[in-house]
């Protein structure tokens, strides 16, 4: 029932972002919620975390999250459970904790030892995917302008030993596709002759994979295009340097593309 009470408040913070009204009557219930998290929460209490984390993330859409994150500290709450892999609140806050925190104004509000021991958190061995779709999600869609200093992370250490693993690999291309929504990350991953032949490589183990790394160049052709208009002139390559011409013909060709040509030789070969 309390599960069930939970979702509602996630219903409630989700469809009225902006009503006042909605937002006192989530408030005068928040510090109930809240308990759920707390560290001397009892073994029932903490069934409810994963429900609690949710409701925490549609409420930080609410006008006025900050004041209320001022007052009930409640990404602090999250902050303890997704920075410690042995909570068992681990894997829901640590993701929670990524969509709150990729709002620019509170990422920029964010304790630089926070910041610190998220990023040694993230690339503190074994990787996993739970930790790779954090950071992606941390990643897209935030507008700060401290995010490339943020991001320090080598992708020779997060993508590259993982393009190829079953279980690692969706987790790794969405990682490269929230790069590819800013400019840094389209030249970090252009730099990469590595990853950016993977990516031009039309075989794959399934449609997911194939169609995850078509999307990946579609849009840092798009990014770099968009810096463009910004800017109001194009360069010879832009942040995709010497791939730019390449990447153009590939992105119109669509992910499924065939050289027809190049398969009737191959078939008259074998012949």
């Amino acid at each position: 029932m309390l599960m069930n009470v939970i979702q509602f408040y996630t219903h409630l913070a989700d469809q009225n972002t902006q009503n006042p009204q909605v937002r006192v009557y989530l408030e005068s219930n928040l510090p109930f919620v809240m308990q759920n998290l707390a560290p001397e929460a009892d073994p029932f209490e903490s069934l409810l975390g994963p429900g609690t984390c949710e409701f925490l993330t549609s409420l930080s859409k609410l006008e006025g999250f900050r004041e209320l994150d001022a007052k009930y500290g409640i990404v602090k709450a999250i902050e303890i459970h997704a920075l410690n892999p042995a909570s068992p609140q681990y894997v829901p806050a640590l993701l929670a904790f990524s969509k709150i925190a990729r709002n620019s104004l509170l990422f920029d509000s964010l304790d630089p030892k926070v910041i610190d021991a998220y990023r040694k958190m993230i690339a503190t061995r074994p990787m996993t995917p739970e930790k790779l779709t954090s950071l992606a999600m941390l990643v897209s869609k935030n507008s700060s302008a401290n995010l490339q200093s943020f991001f320090t992370f080598s992708l020779n250490d997060l993508v590259i030993p993982y393009m190829h693993d079953p279980n690692m690999q969706s987790s790794a291309i969405i990682v490269l596709k929230a790069l590819s929504e800013h400019v840094w990350g389209v030249k970090r991953i252009s730099d990469s002759t590595t990853i950016m032949e993977w990516l031009q490589d039309r075989q794959g183990r399934d449609y997911e994979e194939i169609q995850g790394k078509f999307d990946v160049l579609e849009s840092m052709l798009q990014t770099t295009r968009n810096e463009e208009r910004t800017a109001g002139r194009q360069e010879l390559h832009g942040p995709l340097g010497k791939w730019r011409a390449h990447i153009e013909i590939f992105v119109s060709r669509g992910p499924f593309w065939v050289d027809s040509i190049a398969a009737v030789a191959t078939e008259g070969g074998g012949n």
